[in-house]
């Protein structure tokens, strides 16, 4: 998932940066010269500005730079002692500003802190929330909220797909990318199958399924709704207390194969790949999800493909 350039300036500043995100922010920067610039931070004076419009202007101000680099070099009236004075000044205006930047959006992101729980595994992780609410996220699937202030704002983001049993209180929200689910009862599962496409299960007491805003869908319990591109399905009864997953197996319905095997991908260990195979046709059917092989030769046999093993990579391949 991409990362905002002064989200990871702000936690390379604050020493709380990864390797990964180091190795994209150097690719960006020169961080031993931003670091010398740092050491002069307390001779600037900085106002405080909105983090985007700073953005702008630095990056203004960098190609300023850079056409008055080109046009002094072929400027014949301008001297090397004015050339040199332009660049004493306009490096360190660039750096001032850039580090202005850096504390505004350091502010704003360790103020205002979400805390984030990932499951990087391939078994499901059990969440305890302070309230006593609990959330059960499958392989893949991350959540993120507000710590500090959960008790009294219950609003949670979820990538992917988790089980939420809640605690009785004021209104506790889920929300994706696909749509919005504000719980009226206590269990349900949220699945979020891709950024437009969504399916919420109900098992116990009510919950309402919002495309963020417009519409509203009110599920009881053993009602099953999707949501794909702002549109939602007919309303379904279900029989089964417990979300698929916890049967190890997933229930597919009018998905694409781009989003089949991107879901699928997240209970396993391994690589899928489509090889000359068109992301766009459509799958509906019942996959396990406790075997890689007998993942992969479902799919093939189901689908018409075939595959073949390389290490911890499967590649599907159409006959």
């Amino acid at each position: 998932m991409a990362i905002d350039k002064d989200i990871l300036l702000s936690k390379w500043y604050n020493q709380d940066i990864s390797t990964e995100e180091l190795a994209v922010l150097k690719e960006m920067y020169d961080l031993d010269e931003l670091r010398t610039s740092l050491e002069l931070m307390n001779q600037y004076e900085i106002d405080v500005v909105p983090a985007d419009v700073g953005w702008s202007g630095f990056e203004k101000l960098i190609d300023v730079q850079k056409n008055e680099d080109v046009q002094n070099i072929n400027d014949p009236v301008v001297d090397d002692n004015q050339k040199a004075w332009r660049k004493s000044w306009v490096k360190p205006l660039l750096w001032s500003l850039l580090i202005a930047i850096l504390g505004i959006a350091a502010y704003f992101y360790f103020t205002f802190p979400l805390t984030l729980i990932e499951n990087k595994g391939q078994e499901e992780y059990l969440y305890a929330f302070s309230e006593g609410s609990e959330s059960v996220i499958t392989p893949g699937s991350s959540i993120a909220y507000d710590k500090e202030d959960f008790d009294n704002n219950r609003v949670v983001e979820l990538s992917g797909e988790a089980l939420f049993n809640v605690e009785k209180g004021d209104s506790f929200k889920v929300k994706t990318n696909a749509g919005q689910i504000t719980v009226l009862g206590t269990s349900f599962d949220v699945w979020q199958i891709s950024d437009h496409t969504l399916r919420v299960e109900c098992y116990e007491g009510r919950v309402s399924v919002s495309d963020n805003g417009r519409q509203e869908v009110i599920l009881d319990a053993g009602e099953s709704v999707y949501l794909r591109d702002q549109s939602f399905s007919a309303k379904e009864k279900i029989k089964h207390l417990t979300p698929d997953w916890k049967r190890e197996r997933k229930q597919y319905v009018g998905i694409t194969v781009k989003d089949l095997i991107a879901d699928v991908s997240r209970f396993y260990d391994y690589r899928l790949i489509l090889e000359d195979i068109d992301m766009s046709d459509l799958f509906t059917g019942v996959i396990p999800i406790n075997d890689i092989d007998k993942t992969s030769e479902y799919l093939a046999t189901t689908l018409g493909w075939r595959y073949e093993k390389k290490n911890k990579t499967y590649i599907f391949y159409r006959q």
